[in-house]
Formats: structure tokens, C-alpha cells, sequence
């Protein structure tokens, strides 16, 4: 009963809290999220904030009745609300961003632009090459520089500038590109919301000049000098490229970059991949040390406050600038000065304010899983921890009624043992708990080992940091070394327990997101490029048809199996050696679970070929031939039959020894030839004209541009033809002619050029065909093909 209680007045507690700002937040979602879905323009929002002050204004008053309060309360709701709709359309659609992303053709222009580069360049892999966003100033029109003030993002060739630095750039201006098949990031959503709306792509390293240096902010100038120092501090006498100086820096500076995509995928499967988002167990750790430090000066406490505040936010600034740093430093800095002026803060009121300064600085914010996710896990944890503490703590503390004075050593432990144990549990559950719903619908993944793991992590994460601050703020350089390499083995237990956890059965699942009209079977052509890569889903198998090039799967592919509920594939085919086509089997590989692996039976001179079958080997895992004449049941209704290579020819070139598949799925008959040319096709005219009949015919192209012939077209009477297109070279795309020779036949043709990626959806009465970027859509009712083919 006394537990009851107490768990009541907990709640009531709780709802008595003054929460002003909790008010205000409310308002400004309701103004962000209207002026995203009304499209009314900024001049029509600022009069209903009009209106609404105005209301506020009028029926406002000591003396007022409470019905007049109401509605000046409703009206200061709707002036906050108009508000926050002004700064969300002038940052977002009326912004001088996208009015120029707007008046942009479609190919994009040339153009030649001066400005300021406003944010730490980025180098791409390989190196000579990378990207920044700059801030133009001025544009040049014919012999004429203009002046303008809009924010591009630069990609770059050559040796990178730095922040702050003047540069002229020539080059394409162009729209952000979209993604180009389901499952990718969309890169020119999450740019859009920092304010960047087109990109300037340089083509040669001379297009890019510095003119001068040091302009942009100073203080963020000085806050990316401090993080190199920081970097080079606290992995002083460790391998940079490491996986524990990775984990170190990515912990402590927020930088993930450079930690192996593998890693990544552990601590998102174990539910601890918050360690890496600086935030409140940052951001504290960094208020806890200046405060010790400075306690010992014996400065009093107004001025130790008054170091602090700044410094959080300084802190905040050098691991840039994100919402939960933000978020930790604006409720670092409520507490401080609720102690600076000896009032009690409510966490709650604190954690809204922070919410509601950042989305000032940018109300787009709201829209991030990011934003989202910090403060709905901090939220939870304020809420959620202390009913849960208190409940986990009451059965293993000592007997309460026992007079504190009379408590041995071993009961102060048994209580301090509670009190600790409790406390990482209830967190632990309360982030689960406040997480769980948006991890489900953003990354389509259940952690169960998430609570275990924060358990024995977010500890291993404290010492972490604290060895890394003690490393910055040591001046011995022997010190420093010996922190260093004490954090490098707190940094490899922790990878240790993390991939511990991740391999164990039943750490977490994938759930796909609902379909409410379920085909018997989908294929999706991936768009890749010169490459290729090709998923077969049914009911009970998921296969893979290539992997497309090296980076591929973990841009594309793989957050494409996740958003299905895969967690592996039963059978992967890869087509033959080009790297365009299985440079990312390794990447599978390291990240999924792989069923059956099949392999031309002609070998080639792949050096990516040889590399994947030897690690196959050293894990203990086969690959399987596959020749003419082979046949696979990949699931009920679903046959694969294999058409060409044989074992008897010869040829030199990659393309010539590519399989050639025919799947037949529900009687619905689907032939890739990958990159077959000229001489794969006479072979199967002379050796397989009889079998070659499909509904959809997928092709790449050869490396000597051999498109399609006739007498091969009139074998296979598809009624649609998906074929990839490339840029470059100049030999892979498509002639003019062969778009003619399927006009005549009536074959509705998806160039992967203009569609992006294509899906096929089976269905046991029609067949659906539909292009990503351009939705297009082409259905087939079962009766009307078949009359097709017959008519031929």
C-alpha cells in the first residue's frame, strides 16, 4: 500500500510541475508542423501571429475573468505558432536556397561562384577529392559578378581548403541528387534541412582556387583547432586508423566517420550506438571535470558557474553543434543557474526550453530522427527512472526500519550496491522504453540485448571518457601515453562486449515496415551505375543477384534488406568477376548472414573474384559452380535456370563468361543476361533459342557496347526490357538505335538512366513494373499476355 502511495503521489508530483516551456514547445510544433502541410506563404502567417498578439494584447490582464484568460492564453498560443511557421518557411521554402534550387533546369548550369567555406571539409574515400558547404557571395553572369547570399554545397577536386578559407569555384550547379533506389539515404532531405539545396560540382582540379584565408567565425575557427588538438591528444601513441582510436575519438569528439561500417552495425544491433551522439554523458562529463578542477582553486562558485556555462556550450560547438549536445549544454546551463541563484530547476521545464531554443535556430530540426530520438530518451529517462529505481531498489536494499546507525559495513554496501544496480537498470530500461517505438519505424530494428548491453557499456563509455578528458588535461607527455594506452584497453573491452552481444542469437530483429498489397514475389534492379545488383524476395526466401560496386550495399542494399525484416539472404549469384558487379560481396559479407554463394563455372582474371572465394575459405563457408543446364528451386513456384556459360568456350573478356539466368517465378518467365554481348547472345540463339522467351528482359551492357540485336530481340519477345544506362563510358550507353528496335516491337523500355531503380511485383493475376524516381508503372494482366505471345 505504502509503495502504491507512493507511486501515486510520484505521478501527481509530476503533473504538478511548473512546465512554461513545455507550453511554448507545444506552440512552436503546432506552427512548424502547420506551415509544412498548409503551404500558406509567410506574409499569411504573420498575420494570424498578428492576430494573435493582438488577442493576447487586448483580453490580457490581472483582473480578468477567467474565460477573457482562456482565450488570451489561446491567442499568445497562436502568436507563438505563427511565429515559429514565419522561421520554418523563411529557412525553409522561401529562403534564398531554394528559390535558387528552384530555378534550376534539370541538367543544372554552369557557373562560377565566389564565397566563404562554412564547414569542416570532408575528404572523400580515395582521397583528391572531397566536399564542403560554402556560402556564396557573389556569381558571375557572362563578364559580371553579382552579388547573392545562399548556401551551396562544393564538391570538390583536389587538395581540400579549410574552413574560413575565400575560394572561386566553376563548375555545375545542380540540385541535390535524390536517392536513386529504395532503401538509401536521402542525402538532399537531411542537407535541406541545414539550408543547402543545390551542390557546385567541379570537374577539374583547376576549377577550385583559395583566394584568402581566415574569414568565416572566429569562434568556430577556434573550435576546430581545439577538436585537432583533442584528436591528436587522446590517440597520441596509438594507431589513428585503429578501431579502438576510432571508438575513442568517435565517443569523445562525436566523429563517426572514419569507424568501419562493420562496428557500426554492432552497436546499432546491441541498441548502444548512442555512445557515439555527444550528449548528456558528454556534455556532464565535461561540466564534472571543470567543476572539480576549478573547486580547487578555491574560486567561488558565482565565477566557477560563470566558466562552466560557456564552456559547455564551447563543448558543444567543437563536436559539432548537434541537437543532443545542444540539448545536454542548454540543461546544463539551467542547472547551473538554478544553483547560481539557489532556486530548484525542473529537469522537465529545462529539457523543453532546450528543445524549444534549438528549434529558433533551426525548426527543421524537428523533423530529424536525431532531434527526435535525444529528447524523447531524455524525456523517458526523467520520467520513467525514478518509479523504476525505486521499485528495483525497495526488495535489495537492507530492512529500512533497521536505524542507519546500526547498519554494518556489509548492509552500507548491500544498500550502495542497490542504489547503483538499480539506477543502471531503471536508465537502461527507461531509454529502451523511450526509444523503442522510433527505432522500430525509422531503422526497423528490435533490440533485445539493448538493455543488457547499455548495462555493461554506458559504464565501460564513462571511464572512457573520463580517461580521455584526464589525457587533455595532463601536461606530461609520458601521462598522456599511459592514458592513452589505458583508454585502448577500456576502448578494446568494449568492442569485445559489443560484439559479444551482437552475435549472439536473437540480439535483435528486424521488422520490415507493413504492406498492404502482397505480391507472390518481388525483384528489384537496383540502379548502380555501369554495375549491377538484383533482390529476389518471396514469402520464405530473399536472394541476391550481384552486389553492386564496392560501398554499395552498405548505401543501399543493406538498409534495403533492413526496411524488409531481413537480417541474411538465403542464396547470393554473382554474375562474374567485374567489380562494378561483386565489389560489395566482402560488405555482405562482414554484415549478414549468407546462405548459398554461386560462382560462374569459368573462371576470369578478377582479382575481387579471388579475394572474395579466399575468405569464403578462411571462414569455413563453400561457393557453388554454375554452368549450362542448372537448375535451382529457390522457393515453391520459383525456379532459376541457368542458360549459359558452358565449360567449353574460351574467350578473354569478363563480360563473355557472365551467367545468363532465367527465372521463372509463378509462370511468370523473367531472363537477365548481366553484361552479355554479341557473342553470348549468338551462342544462345544457336544453343537455347527455344528457352530464351521472356515477359522481362534485364540487361546491362558489355564493355564493348554491343547492344541488343534483332533476331535476339524477336527470340525473347519481352514485353519489358529493363537495361542499365551508365554516363561513362562512352561505349555503355544506350544507342539511339535500340530505343527505335523496341518502339517497333512495342516493348515499354525502363531506362535506369531516367527511372532509377525498377521493381517487379508478381502477382498471380498481372505483373507490375515500376521505375523509383519517375513512379512509372507498367501492368500486365496475365490473359492479355499470353495472347501476346501468342499472336507472334
Amino acid at each position: 500500500m505504502k509503495e502504491e502511495r507512493g507511486f501515486r503521489d510520484y505521478w501527481s508530483s509530476l503533473r504538478r510541475q511548473r512546465l512554461p516551456f513545455f507550453q511554448l514547445l507545444l506552440a512552436a510544433l503546432a506552427g512548424i508542423l502547420a506551415a509544412s502541410l498548409c503551404g500558406l506563404p509567410s506574409m499569411a502567417w504573420l498575420g494570424i501571429a498578428g492576430v494573435g498578439l493582438a488577442t493576447f494584447l487586448l483580453l490580457v490582464g490581472r483582473n480578468a475573468k477567467p474565460a477573457r484568460s482562456k482565450v488570451a492564453s489561446a491567442g499568445f498560443f497562436v502568436f507563438v505558432a505563427g511565429v515559429f511557421a514565419v522561421i520554418n518557411i523563411w529557412q525553409g521554402p522561401e529562403s534564398a536556397a531554394a528559390i535558387v534550387s528552384r530555378s534550376l533546369p534539370e541538367e543544372g548550369i554552369s557557373a562560377e561562384v565566389r564565397g566563404v567555406v562554412t564547414s569542416e571539409p570532408q575528404e572523400a574515400k580515395g582521397g583528391r577529392r572531397g566536399f564542403f558547404t560554402m556560402q556564396v557571395g557573389n556569381f558571375r553572369s557572362g563578364e559580371k559578378w553579382y552579388p547573392a547570399d545562399f548556401a551551396v554545397r562544393v564538391i570538390w577536386q583536389g587538395k581540400l581548403p579549410e574552413y574560413g578559407d575565400s575560394v572561386e569555384v566553376r563548375g555545375v550547379l545542380e540540385n541535390l541528387p535524390e536517392p536513386r533506389n529504395p532503401g538509401e539515404f536521402s542525402f538532399a532531405e537531411w542537407l535541406s534541412r541545414q539550408g543547402v539545396y543545390s551542390q557546385v560540382r567541379l570537374i577539374h582540379e583547376k576549377d577550385g582556387v583559395v583566394l584568402a584565408s581566415g574569414s568565416g567565425n572566429p569562434l568556430m575557427r577556434m573550435a576546430l583547432s581545439v577538436r585537432r588538438w583533442m584528436r591528436e591528444v587522446i590517440t597520441r601513441d596509438l594507431d589513428p586508423s585503429s578501431p579502438q582510436a576510432q571508438l575513442i575519438v568517435a565517443m569523445t569528439l562525436g566523429e563517426t566517420g572514419p569507424m568501419p561500417p562493420v562496428i557500426l552495425n554492432e552497436f546499432r544491433t546491441t541498441g548502444t550506438y548512442h555512445l557515439f551522439s555527444v550528449s548528456g554523458l558528454h556534455v556532464g562529463m565535461v561540466g564534472a571535470l571543470l567543476w572539480l578542477v576549478l573547486s580547487t582553486t578555491g574560486m567561488p562558485r558565482k565565477v566557477m558557474i560563470g566558466i562552466i556555462i560557456p564552456a559547455l556550450f564551447f563543448y558543444a560547438l567543437i563536436t559539432g553543434w548537434k541537437p543532443p549536445s545542444v540539448r545536454a549544454a542548454v540543461m546544463g546551463a539551467f542547472v547551473l543557474a538554478g544553483l547560481l541563484t539557489d532556486r530548484p530547476v525542473v529537469v522537465l521545464n529545462s529539457l523543453c526550453a532546450a528543445a524549444f531554443f534549438i528549434l529558433i535556430g533551426n525548426t527543421s530540426e524537428v523533423f530529424s530522427v536525431g532531434f527526435q530520438l535525444s529528447f524523447l530518451v531524455v524525456a523517458a529517462l526523467i520520467i520513467l527512472v525514478p518509479p523504476l529505481q525505486r521499485n528495483l531498489e525497495h526488495p535489495l536494499r537492507c530492512d529500512e526500519f533497521l536505524p542507519s546507525r546500526l547498519y554494518h559495513f556489509r548492509d552500507r554496501a548491500q544498500n550502495y550496491l542497490a542504489r547503483q544496480l538499480s539506477g543502471l537498470v531503471s536508465v537502461s530500461v527507461a531509454a529502451w522504453l523511450g526509444s523503442v517505438v522510433l527505432i522500430v519505424g525509422s531503422f526497423h530494428l528490435v533490440s533485445f540485448s539493448a538493455v543488457p548491453a547499455n548495462l555493461i557499456n554506458v559504464p565501460l563509455a564513462f571511464c572512457i571518457m573520463f580517461t580521455a578528458m584526464a589525457s587533455l588535461c595532463v601536461v606530461f607527455p609520458w601521462l598522456i601515453v599511459l592514458l592513452n594506452n589505458a583508454n585502448w584497453l577500456l576502448a578494446s573491452l568494449m568492442l569485445w562486449m559489443v560484439h559479444g552481444l551482437a552475435i549472439l542469437p536473437g540480439s535483435a530483429m528486424n521488422i520490415g515496415r507493413p504492406e498492404f498489397s502482397t505480391p507472390d514475389a518481388t525483384m528489384v534492379v537496383f540502379d548502380c551505375g555501369a554495375g549491377g545488383a538484383i533482390s529476389l524476395t518471396t514469402a520464405s526466401q530473399r536472394w541476391l543477384i550481384d552486389t553492386g560496386p564496392s560501398g554499395f550495399p552498405e548505401r543501399t542494399l543493406l538498409p534495403y534488406l533492413r526496411e524488409r525484416g531481413g537480417s541474411g539472404i538465403d542464396g547470393l549469384i554473382l554474375t562474374h568477376g567485374d567489380a562494378r558487379h561483386i565489389g560489395g560481396a566482402q560488405e555482405m559479407l562482414d554484415q549478414i548472414s549468407l546462405g548459398r554463394v554461386f560462382f560462374p563455372v569459368l573462371a576470369d582474371r578478377s582479382s575481387t573474384r579471388r579475394t572474395f572465394l579466399s575468405e569464403l575459405k578462411n571462414r569455413g563457408m563453400t561457393s557453388e559452380s554454375l554452368q549450362t543446364g542448372n537448375r535451382l528451386e529457390v522457393a515453391p513456384g520459383v525456379v532459376c535456370s541457368v542458360l549459359y556459360p558452358p565449360t567449353d568456350i574460351d574467350r578473354s573478356v569478363a563480360d563473355d563468361k557472365a551467367l545468363v539466368l532465367l527465372w521463372e517465378v509463378g509462370g511468370w518467365r523473367v531472363l537477365m543476361i548481366s553484361d552479355a554481348g554479341f557473342f553470348t547472345e549468338m551462342w544462345l540463339l544457336e544453343n537455347a533459342r527455344e528457352t530464351l522467351r521472356a515477359d522481362v528482359l534485364i540487361k546491362g551492357n558489355h564493355a564493348r557496347g554491343i547492344g541488343l540485336q534483332s533476331q535476339f530481340l524477336d527470340a525473347v519477345r519481352p514485353s519489358v526490357l529493363i537495361t542499365t544506362v551508365a554516363e561513362q563510358p562512352e561505349a555503355e550507353k544506350l544507342p539511339p538505335s535500340l530505343e527505335d528496335l523496341l518502339r517497333e516491337r512495342g516493348v515499354r523500355c525502363f531506362r535506369q538512366d531516367e527511372t532509377g531503380a525498377v521493381t517487379v511485383r508478381f502477382f498471380s493475376d498481372r505483373l507490375e513494373v515500376q521505375g523509383f524516381l519517375d513512379e512509372s508503372l507498367y501492368s500486365q494482366p496475365r490473359a492479355d499476355l499470353s495472347s501476346r505471345h501468342e499472336s507472334r
